[in-house]
């Protein structure tokens, strides 16, 4: 199991380089916390109080835990594997517990493939797991709100990047974007009516029941990949898939459920669908925020099926755009408040290079400021934003030049500003 680190872990990351954006004076539970060593405890004792630790320390016997071997076989990992796995790990700075920097283990991959296919393939044989490798630097991250609350902060898990593991393959924001965006463009299109719930899940990763993992772990069907590949697939059982219209995109902790609502039946299915979920969510501890559930309406006429939506007997809010994955949705897809805030914070930034960059006179150093940080947010969500205009030109009649223009003439002056500091 994953351990809490020490007061003094925390210690040294609020202290490291003098890098941390914490205040020096902070609150927790209104008291009033402005010694580095009550701060550091302070967010140890918020942490903690959040993780579940009903089942922290639930031990399954291997007989329980055991899998046939006729059933599964995995066979060894190669050090082609390896090495391409260690390829694709990011050149960051950070390191764990082990002190050891993803780039470095990355830049030394050759000599390091060796003895970590060894470790690899002991581990899948005596079907153990390194200790070490199960502890991890846990690190305060702002979530929102005020940065002089301590609440107002989550805990951040760096990993060792020898137990590094990720997402399914293919899968990220942005294909999740792609996919709702298109969803929602299509029957917008045929001028149709969308109502989307939108779950928060209270830090779902730090409640997570350990005793229902296991025992859904146990129950799960174990398959591997037909392809060859050493990926190892856990198929769910008591995953909902007895919503009505599986209209439903995962990212994380991040739920949502759409359906087209032509009338009070559809309204309704949705509903069905919500409390399949949050019922799920209650089978296996999970927390529903109820204050952040919210349902948005996505439409285009003037004509309109209202239902009142709820979980629990609590109704959910009504709201007109929401903040998805980094970017803002309204309710007739037109992406307006995501571009204004996306120039703002371009055009801050190019200000920050101006000011800051005035003895730069290498036109090369600063084309790489503004493509690290400008550039990059510009295109962070192209492909999501970019599906607008096709959906647009049928409900306006302007031509593509004209619709393209209404996304475009906001970014000209952000193209203009960096310009004048190039200049």
């Amino acid at each position: 199991m994953a351990k809490l680190l020490t007061n003094r872990d925390y210690d040294d990351y609020l202290n490291s380089s003098g890098k941390t954006r914490i205040p020096g004076v902070l609150t927790l539970e209104c008291t009033e916390l402005s010694n580095p060593l009550d701060i550091v405890s302070g967010f140890a004792k918020y942490f903690q109080s959040v993780y579940n630790t009903s089942s922290a320390g639930t031990s399954v016997s291997s007989d329980s835990m055991a899998v046939p071997a006729s059933c599964v076989h995995l066979s060894n990992i190669d050090k082609l594997d390896v090495e391409k796995a260690l390829h694709m790990l990011k050149p960051k700075h950070t390191f764990s517990t082990d002190q050891i920097p993803y780039y470095l283990v990355k830049d030394c991959r050759a000599i390091l493939v060796e003895p970590l296919t060894y470790l690899f393939n002991l581990s899948l044989k005596t079907q153990t797991f390194p200790n070490d490798w199960k502890l991890a630097k846990i690190c305060p991250v702002l979530k929102s709100g005020d940065n002089s609350h301590i609440e107002n902060y989550r805990p951040v898990a760096v990993l060792s990047a020898f137990s590094k593991h990720g997402f399914f393959p293919g899968r990220s924001t942005l294909t999740n974007l792609v996919c709702f965006t298109q969803f929602i463009a299509e029957h917008l299109d045929k001028k149709q009516q969308v109502n989307c719930i939108y779950l928060d899940v209270s830090k779902a990763f730090d409640t997570i029941n350990h005793s229902i993992a296991l025992r859904r772990l146990e129950n799960s069907l174990i398959r591997i990949s037909p392809t060859g590949s050493k990926q190892l697939f856990i198929m769910d059982s008591n995953l909902p898939i007895f919503l009505k219209r599986r209209a439903i995109l995962f990212y994380a902790d991040d739920i949502k459920i759409s359906n087209v609502v032509n009338g009070f039946e559809d309204a309704l299915s949705l509903q069905v669908d919500g409390d399949a979920i949050y019922g799920w969510c209650t089978d296996n501890d999970f927390v529903v925020t109820m204050k952040k559930t919210a349902v948005l309406t996505f439409k285009r006429t003037n004509k309109s099926v209202h239902f009142d939506y709820c979980l629990k007997g609590v109704n959910l809010q009504r709201i007109t755009e929401i903040q998805d994955l980094g970017v803002t949705f309204d309710s007739i897809l037109s992406f307006h408040p995501h571009i204004n805030n996306l120039v703002a914070s371009s055009l801050k930034l190019l200000g920050f290079i101006a000011r800051t960059c005035r003895c730069l006179s290498n036109p090369v150093t600063l084309r790489t400021l503004y493509i690290a940080l400008v550039r990059s947010k510009l295109e962070a969500r192209s492909n999501v934003l970019f599906n607008a205009p096709i959906y647009k030109l049928s409900q306006t009649g302007n031509s593509l030049g004209e619709e393209i223009d209404i996304y475009v003439s906001p970014l000209k002056q952000i193209l203009l500003n960096a310009h004048e500091v190039f200049a």
